[in-house]
This record gives C-alpha cells, sequence and structure tokens, in this order.
C-alpha cells in the first residue's frame, strides 16, 4: 500500500476474544464499498476485515475506509 494509500478516514475495531502468545492467526479483508473521488485523483474505499484464530474463531473485526491514489481513466479503444 505503500503511495497508495493517502488518507485513513475512519477507523473501527472490536476485540472480541483474547489471542494468546503461540497463536495463528490470519486476516480476511473484503472490499464492500468503492467511492470514485476524481476531484483528488483518487476514490474512497471500505474494507471490512476479520482476524481468525487457528481454531477458526473470529477475534477481532473491524472496517477501514481510507482515501486512496487512483490512475486516470482510459479512454476505450476505438
Amino acid at each position: 500500500m505503500e503511495n497508495t494509500i493517502r488518507a485513513f478516514r475512519e477507523l473501527t475495531w472490536k476485540f472480541s476474544r483474547p489471542v494468546f502468545v503461540g497463536d495463528t492467526i490470519r486476516a480476511e479483508g473484503t472490499v464492500t464499498e468503492l467511492k470514485p473521488m476524481p476531484r483528488v485523483g483518487g476514490g474512497l474505499f471500505t474494507l471490512d476485515v476479520k482476524v481468525i484464530n487457528q481454531e477458526g474463531q473470529v477475534v477481532q473485526r473491524g472496517r477501514w475506509v481510507a482515501l486512496v491514489a487512483g490512475t486516470p481513466a482510459e479512454p476505450p479503444l476505438a
């Protein structure tokens, strides 16, 4: 995400279960919303994130809303 994220607009996070030393965790993210903002050269995206332990239990969850840099849309080919 280096040189891509311009600003974090919102971050919410919930800790629902403990994480212990030795646990194996993974993160899963789903983009749930995209909002173009051509005036600022990018757009907003909303990412719902879950952190899951080795037993398949969701131990943390949250939502990130960030402003990201974009590239200009290319005109359609003739």
